[in-house]
């Protein structure tokens, strides 16, 4: 197996920083214009109301994601290690493992929001606004219908990570981002708010496909 300690401990280390570091920082920067366009898209073509849904069940999803995001985290420090050490036995198994658990960590909580969808936009919409209600319960059922895939793409972008290619994590997040985007805006006038929750699959389901094409093409034996 390739090994990558020895890249990372030689040479300079504000320049092995700013390596892993930029791809992050554009990635956040992408993410917050991003989530200020879909904001512009729905409120311009699906009015107000949507809007208001999608501010209001937008964070909840958001919350819901973290935890998967967390987890890929978590493994793909313990992932760096292996693929450091050169142990590529350990680094498959720890890979499979965290996949694994975090696919059905995210399907407990794809339930969990199906089945709380209502209640949760109840808590935190006025009573009265009853449309916003049932846009934003609709919206949030529509993504934990789909949220097992960014469960998976996340352990797929951890061993990204962990192997060093976080070029490869922010150019795939970004044509994700770039295809729900224009998915949205040009499914929007036809489905109305469902348009976003689909576009969010497509883009899901092509970050699966490209990361997990480029994870069996870069798999490295021992």
């Amino acid at each position: 197996m390739r090994r990558a300690t020895r890249a990372m401990t030689e040479g300079s280390i504000p320049r092995h920083l700013l390596r892993y570091a930029v791809p992050v920082i554009l990635g956040d920067l992408f993410q917050l214009t991003y989530n200020t366009v879909d904001s512009v898209i729905v409120g311009k073509y699906a009015g107000a109301g949507a809007l208001a849904a999608v501010g209001v069940a937008a964070p909840l999803m958001n919350v819901a994601m973290f935890f998967v995001i967390g987890l890929g985290i978590g493994a793909s420090v313990l992932m760096s290690e292996f693929y450091g050490a050169g142990d590529a036995r350990s680094l498959r198994r720890e890979f499979a493992t965290a996949l694994a658990i975090s696919a059905a960590f995210s399907a407990a909580v794809a339930l969990a929001l199906f089945a709380l969808a209502g209640p949760l936009m109840r808590l935190f919409v006025d009573p009265g606004e009853k449309e916003v209600v049932r846009l934003g319960a609709r919206y949030l059922r529509l993504m934990a219908f789909f949220y097992i895939m960014p469960g998976i793409t996340n352990g797929l972008q951890g061993w990204m990570r962990a192997t060093g290619r976080m070029n490869v994590t922010m150019v795939v997040t970004y044509s994700q981002m770039l295809t729900r985007a224009a998915l949205t805006f040009l499914l929007i006038g036809r489905m109305g708010l469902d348009a976003v929750p689909l576009a969010c699959a497509a883009g899901w389901t092509l970050m699966l496909i490209w990361e997990g094409g480029l994870m069996l093409k870069w798999k490295e034996r021992p």
